[in-house]
């Protein structure tokens, strides 16, 4: 609860409450202008409170995420589809058969394509 009261804190609180407050009053405004008769008015009567609903729910958001513990749940599954790009690991490449696997020898067909279409462009 502390963490809420440090600076950067108090300086969100007071600027959800200004940005609110002027939502509001902006609201209101907007509903006085479209009682004198200015019809478009009343629309944004209605939008200026639901960005001060919509401040506040952001900033209650936030709070609630500062307070909650950080969640330490269970590691990923790893992928079960083979990876295409090598890891950045050092060490030899290990040896992949592409006939094993149809979906990578049509990519390797395809940068080879690739290495041709460029190798005729440099020339």
């Amino acid at each position: 609860m502390r963490r809420l009261l440090s600076p950067r804190w108090l300086a969100l609180h007071a600027l959800a409450v200004v940005m609110a407050t002027t939502c509001l009053a902006l609201g209101w405004w907007q509903w006085r202008r479209g009682q004198a008769g200015n019809a478009r008015s009343f629309a944004y009567a209605l939008e200026w409170p639901t960005f001060a609903i919509f401040i506040l729910f952001m900033w209650g958001r936030m709070i609630y995420d500062e307070l909650r513990p950080p969640v330490s749940g269970p590691a990923r599954p790893a992928s079960t589809t083979r990876a295409t790009v090598p890891d950045p690991a050092p060490g030899p490449a290990a040896a992949v058969d592409p006939d094993d696997d149809p979906e990578l020898a049509a990519y390797n067909r395809y940068l080879a394509e690739l290495n041709a279409r460029a190798e005729r462009y440099r020339q």
